[in-house]
């Protein structure tokens, strides 16, 4: 599996991107992150 790290890294960057893009539709007091 020598493409576990590149997984793993587009994993992080969607995962943020998923994020950034939540709250922007949410307001940050519904954010658990912000």
């Amino acid at each position: 599996m020598t493409e576990l790290p590149a997984v793993a890294a587009i994993t992080v960057l969607a995962a943020g991107v998923l994020i950034h893009v939540t709250s922007r539709f949410w307001p940050a007091s519904a954010s658990p992150w912000a």
